[in-house]
């Protein structure tokens, strides 16, 4: 199968927190799905600690809003410089406030991924919410941007890696979710292309998407946060013919 292209969000601000939404039409006599994506540069070296509260704003509006499928991208969460990782108890805070939120809605909301610490290990953690519920998964395939500072040295406390993916049921669609270069493994173990909505959230990644695990008409929705200096913030969602 091939993707083609249904909406490309290409947001030109370099700096800042957004929020866009749009319509997504499925087939007919099925109600459209409205999909939120939050966005935030993450690929900035240093990262206003408020940009956290910014993210989770957005997320609480978007809720708020009744929108069905709600995204940011991979590290929407982290400390103010790109190695620094926030505490459990700050990432417990932050996440507390959505599950709050959560509560007597049907949203799938996937809040991009927390970068934290405990007092043994760090993690990448995708967290997946859904009237209160909580589900959530470590990155696997780490790269440098996880276990590496700014000058190439290695992270402190060593990573608590995952062991698969999410893959849920939701609103009668079969929801896969995956971080990054994480992408590919819930098709690999399973062999099968079975997912109705495959979402992704990432950080510089957008250019090597390709078909893994989605069923003919499904759909991707992807939520990339890392932009080049001058550059545009590219989220969007893609379909197979």
């Amino acid at each position: 199968m091939l993707f083609k292209n249904k909406l490309e969000l290409d947001l030109k601000e370099t700096i800042g927190v957004h929020l866009a939404g749009i319509t997504l039409d499925k087939e007919p006599n099925e109600n459209p799905l409205n999909v939120a994506f939050v966005t935030t540069n993450t690929g900035e070296s240093e990262y206003p600690f408020k940009y956290n509260s910014l993210v989770l704003e957005n997320i609480l509006e978007a809720i708020d809003q009744g929108l069905d499928i709600i995204t940011a991208p991979e590290y929407a969460f982290r400390g103010k410089r790109f190695y620094q990782r926030l505490s459990e108890k700050q990432k417990d805070g932050y996440l507390n406030q959505i599950i709050e939120a959560s509560r007597g809605k049907n949203s799938l909301i996937v809040p991009g991924t927390f970068f934290w610490e405990d007092h043994l290990n760090s993690f990448n953690t995708c967290y997946v919410i859904v009237n209160g519920e909580l589900k959530s998964y470590n990155k696997i395939n780490l790269t440098q941007s996880d276990t590496n500072t700014s000058d190439g040295k290695q992270i402190r406390r060593p990573f608590k890696t995952g062991e698969k993916p999410i893959k849920l049921d939701w609103q009668n669609y079969i929801v896969g979710i995956e971080i990054c270069s994480d992408y590919g493994r819930l098709h690999n173990r399973h062999d099968t292309d079975d997912l109705d909505i495959h979402i992704l959230v990432a950080r510089d990644f957008q250019d090597k998407i390709h078909v893994r695990g989605l069923k003919e008409k499904g759909i991707l929705i992807y939520n990339e946060g890392f932009i080049k200096i001058g550059g545009p913030i590219k989220s969007g969602i893609l379909t197979t013919y």
